[in-house]
C-alpha cells in the first residue's frame, strides 16, 4: 500500500509505466482498496478541484494501477435528511460519496470500473442498503459517470449554503463537523462573524445496494438532465 508521502512519487510511476499500455487491460487491472484517510487526504486536498477534505469521513478507499496510488474516493453521512430517500431507513443505512477523485492518465471508463467496485464491495463488506452522490451544474458536471454505472437520477437537491469563517469556506456537513453547530447566532453571539455564502442547487444520484428497498423509495426516478447521454 503507497503510503501518503509516496503519493506523487507514485503517481509519476504510473505516468511512465502507463505509456503504450493496453488500455482494456489497464482498465480491469484497476484495483480499489481501503486506505488510511491521511492517504486519501493528501490525495484528494491536492487534486480534486475544491482542494479540501470533508469532515465526518467514515471510509476512504484508494484506486491503484499496479502498484501506483491514482485515485482516491471517501464516504461520510451526508446530508442530515438524506436517509428518507428510501423509506424506514435510518442514518446508518446510508452513505454519501463526498469526493472522487482518479487521475487524468487512468483509461476511458475508469470511473464506471471504480464505481461498481466500491458497490460490491459495500454490498459485500457492509450494512448499508443504499447511497448517494451529487454532481455540481455550477461546476459543469452533470453525473454522467453516475449514469454510465447504472445510478437513478431523482432530480435536484435542496441548495445549501457555504459556510465562511476568517476567510475559509467549510461545507455545511465539515463547518457542522468541525464546530459542532450550523448556527450562524451562535457564533456571532461569541463573537465570531460567519458568512454564508449561498450554493446552486446540485444533481442528485441513487444507487441502492439492498434491492428490497426499490419499491421504498420516496423520491421518483427521473430522466436524466440535459447533457447526460441515455
Amino acid at each position: 500500500m503507497t503510503g501518503a508521502a509516496g503519493v506523487m512519487e507514485s503517481t509519476v510511476q504510473f505516468h511512465r509505466a502507463g505509456s503504450g499500455s493496453n488500455p482494456r487491460a489497464a482498465l480491469h487491472s484497476l484495483r480499489v482498496t481501503p486506505v488510511p484517510q491521511r492517504v486519501a487526504r493528501e490525495l484528494i486536498v491536492r487534486h480534486h478541484y475544491l482542494h479540501s477534505y470533508p469532515g465526518g469521513t467514515k471510509l476512504s478507499f484508494g484506486v491503484f494501477a499496479g502498484s501506483s496510488l491514482s485515485g482516491a474516493l471517501t464516504f461520510g453521512a451526508g446530508p442530515a435528511q438524506v436517509h428518507r430517500l428510501v423509506e424506514g431507513c435510518d442514518l446508518r443505512d446510508c452513505l454519501t460519496l463526498t469526493r472522487f477523485w482518479l487521475d487524468d492518465a487512468l483509461p476511458r471508463n475508469s470511473e464506471s470500473r471504480v464505481l461498481g467496485v466500491i458497490v460490491r464491495y459495500l454490498r459485500r463488506c457492509t450494512g448499508v442498503r443504499f447511497i448517494v452522490a451529487y454532481a455540481d451544474p455550477a461546476r459543469g458536471h452533470t453525473g454522467a459517470i453516475y449514469r454510465a454505472a447504472g445510478w437513478t437520477y431523482t432530480g435536484l437537491s435542496n441548495a445549501v449554503p457555504l459556510y465562511k469563517v476568517a476567510g475559509r469556506r467549510y461545507h455545511s456537513r465539515t463547518f457542522a463537523f468541525n464546530f459542532g453547530t450550523r448556527s450562524v447566532q451562535h457564533f456571532r453571539e461569541h463573537g465570531v462573524d460567519v458568512e454564508t455564502v449561498p450554493q446552486s442547487r446540485k444533481h442528485r444520484y441513487v444507487k441502492l445496494l439492498d434491492p428490497t428497498a426499490s419499491e421504498l423509495m420516496t423520491a421518483p426516478a427521473l430522466p436524466y438532465p440535459q447533457g447526460v447521454r441515455p
